[in-house]
């Protein structure tokens, strides 16, 4: 399994565009002339990633659907976040985040810009840590438990009781004879039980 990894703090600030602005227009704006102003802030106070996150109306009205339809009759109140973009920070120390939001270049250069395009009334945030599971096409920062589904689960304690032998993993099980009947024992290389999922730790975190 790969290296666990060492958490960064995760802050997502997710805008709501003016509704004076269409979305073709704001969306332009935000990338050409937004980003520009506010990266060398950012990058000035040691901000150790950035990433803009776009969620155009296509989008969220196309996968709404999806919600309606495929949660089996279970998608009230499964809803797409009505946000327009998110600006993501990464830091291992927040104070970071405290000293580029109170550099005078902010006010005077980014939020000075932002009336007339981004929402002065409403913004949400969003703010902790985020563990990948899968990557490159590997599973990696957790063990995998694998469950029977309710059938099987019945089938197996079916078989127990006739003392069949059973075969896991397309090997034999080995038995034990109690009585007449065959007793699963499992082997090492069974994937039936399995340590708990490791999650990086946060307490080193500077908040």
């Amino acid at each position: 399994m790969a290296e666990p990894q060492m958490p960064m703090l995760k802050v997502s600030i997710l805008h709501y565009r003016d509704p004076s602005r269409n979305e073709e227009e704001w969306t332009k704006w935000y990338i050409e002339e937004q980003i520009p102003r506010f990266i060398p802030v950012a990058h000035r106070h040691g901000i150790d990633r950035c990433e803009l996150y776009m969620t155009p109306t296509v989008f969220k009205e196309k996968f709404q659907e999806d919600l309606d339809n495929l949660k089996g009759g279970c998608a009230a109140g499964w809803n797409m976040a009505p946000y327009d973009a998110a600006t993501i920070y990464w830091v291992t120390d927040a104070q970071k985040l405290r000293n580029m939001l109170s550099d005078p270049d902010w006010n005077d250069k980014v939020a000075a810009f932002e009336k007339g395009w981004i929402s002065q009334n409403k913004v949400d945030v969003q703010v902790g840590t985020q563990t990948t599971f899968i990557e490159e096409g590997k599973i990696v920062n957790t063990v995998t438990k694998e469950y029977p589904s309710e059938g099987h689960a019945i089938q197996l304690a079916c078989y127990w009781l006739a003392g069949i032998t059973l075969g896991i993993g397309g090997q034999e099980a080995q038995t034990s004879n109690y009585n007449s009947l065959r007793i699963y024992e499992p082997q090492n290389n069974d994937r039936v039980f399995s340590k708990a999922a490791h999650v990086a730790p946060i307490n080193y975190l500077k908040v």
